[in-house]
């Protein structure tokens, strides 16, 4: 039997994530596949899993090498770059995917250059496109003044998510002692 959860997480939010998932694993049910803001389990004999996620832009063929360096996790699914791994989990042990704060701040890093190229041709529409088109000359002019304004906020939700993660790596970063 499967049970579907609606709930949404943000990338700087992968503690809670990690809790809630963890918290359904207690209650038995594990996790299966993740779309956005949908979470689907399977029923299990409730047990501790412990889960982690990590961000990889791959193409096919890297992925399947990439996938053979998690021998001790067990590969759940992805979503876009994220991939999502379990274990089951002991009292003492630590089992986390990154075993310092440098390869986690490199996966942050990795996420931020992913935006980075995304952003791109917001920005440029937004910023140069936009404030050069002439509305009275154009043919679709409440097309151009729609979609200027729906770019805007994007935009600004771009800008929002890059700045919180760029905030996070710089923490993680300075929590480094070389």
């Amino acid at each position: 039997m499967s049970k579907i959860v609606r709930k949404l997480f943000f990338a700087w939010q992968m503690d809670k994530e990690k809790v809630f998932l963890e918290e359904m694993a207690r209650k038995g049910f594990k996790l299966r596949k993740v779309s956005i803001g949908k979470y689907t389990f399977d029923e299990i004999t409730p047990t501790n899993i412990v889960y982690q996620f990590d961000f990889q832009s791959l193409n096919k063929k890297k992925e399947q090498e990439y996938l053979t360096y998690f021998t001790d996790w067990e590969y759940i699914c992805k979503i876009g770059g994220w991939y999502y791994f379990a274990t089951i989990g002991g009292e003492e042990a630590d089992y986390s995917l990154f075993n310092d704060n440098k390869s986690k701040s490199d996966m942050y890093k990795r996420v931020l250059i992913f935006l980075a190229l995304i952003g791109f041709p917001l920005y440029y529409q937004v910023l140069i496109f936009f404030p050069n088109v002439n509305l009275a000359d154009s043919t679709f002019p409440r097309f151009y003044f729609f979609f200027g304004i729906v770019s805007r906020v994007l935009l600004l939700i771009h800008l929002f998510v890059s700045v919180k993660l760029l905030l996070l790596y710089k923490k993680l970063k300075d929590s480094i002692i070389e």
